[in-house]
């Protein structure tokens, strides 16, 4: 926010663009009970603020031994547990599915 101050911008997009930088990121935790908990991270980073809720949803997990779901306040689409979802290049995507379709391990 202190780099906004001494910025000039242009464009309203300009002046958004800026603040929205510095947003923390959080996360919309359903329960087996269907009760709902919120939990706000304190990276700005969306890959730090992940992994923090992973860690804190796999902490949820154990005490509970059944899985969670989860996502990120705003997102339309649910996780469930504290797994990373797959990423990569489309192409290491591709290698791994025949490798595995063929099994070439």
């Amino acid at each position: 926010m202190k780099a906004a101050v001494n910025q000039s911008f242009e464009t309203l997009s300009q002046v958004t663009e800026a603040f929205s930088s510095n947003r923390r990121y959080g996360a919309e935790i359903i329960l087996p009970d269907g009760e709902r908990r919120y939990f706000r991270s304190r990276s700005c980073s969306k890959k730090e603020a992940e992994k923090e809720i992973l860690v804190y949803v796999a902490s949820i997990e154990n005490y509970l031994n059944r899985p969670v779901f989860w996502r990120f306040a705003g997102d339309k689409v649910y996780r469930m547990g504290n797994l990373d979802a797959p990423k990569g290049k489309l192409r290491q995507k591709i290698k791994k599915a025949v490798l595995e379709f063929f099994d070439l391990d």
